[in-house]
C-alpha cells in the first residue's frame, strides 16, 4: 500500500501572521472531524535574540475554543531564541479525545514575529481526505 500526506491527512492554515510583538497568539479552533491526531507547524518570522517561544496543542467540547486546555506532552519546551529567524516550532499530539482543538504560541522577554500557524490532521478514520479551503491547490505525483 502507497501511503501519501495529501490523501491521507488534511493540511490547514489556522492563523494568519502577527507582527513582532510579545504576546501570545491564539489560532482559531478547529474541529478533528473524524481525525484522531494532528501535527502543527508555527513558521516564526523575524524574532529578536533572548525571545522566548512555546508553541501548545489544546483540546476542549467547545466550538470557540472556551474551555480548551494543553494537553499533557503537547507543548514544545521553552526556547529562548538565539539566530531564530525564519524557524519553525513543531508540536504532535496523538490520540485527542475532545472534538476541538485550538493552538497557542506565547512569545516574551522580546519580540518575535509569526508567519503562520498550519495544521496537519492526520490518523483519518475515512480517506480520501477532502482539501480544507485554506489550501489554494495541490498535486499528487504518484511516480511511473
Amino acid at each position: 500500500m502507497v501511503s501519501n500526506l495529501l490523501k491521507n491527512c488534511k493540511i490547514k492554515q489556522i492563523q494568519n501572521g502577527s507582527a513582532a510583538a510579545q504576546t501570545t497568539v491564539t489560532s482559531s479552533t478547529f474541529a478533528m472531524d473524524g481525525f484522531n491526531a494532528v501535527t502543527i507547524i508555527a513558521s516564526l518570522g523575524t524574532v529578536t535574540d533572548g525571545s522566548v517561544l512555546q508553541l501548545n496543542v489544546q483540546e476542549g467540547a467547545a466550538a470557540n475554543g472556551s474551555d480548551a486546555a494543553t494537553i499533557s506532552g503537547a507543548q514544545t519546551p521553552s526556547a529562548t531564541a538565539a539566530t531564530s529567524s525564519n524557524t519553525l516550532l513543531v508540536a504532535e499530539a496523538l490520540r485527542i479525545v475532545k472534538e476541538y482543538v485550538t493552538v497557542t504560541l506565547t512569545r516574551t522577554t522580546q519580540n518575535a514575529g509569526v508567519n503562520c500557524i498550519i495544521a496537519i490532521l492526520h490518523q483519518a478514520a475515512n480517506i480520501p481526505v477532502t482539501l480544507d479551503a485554506s489550501v489554494l491547490a495541490s498535486v499528487l505525483e504518484s511516480g511511473n
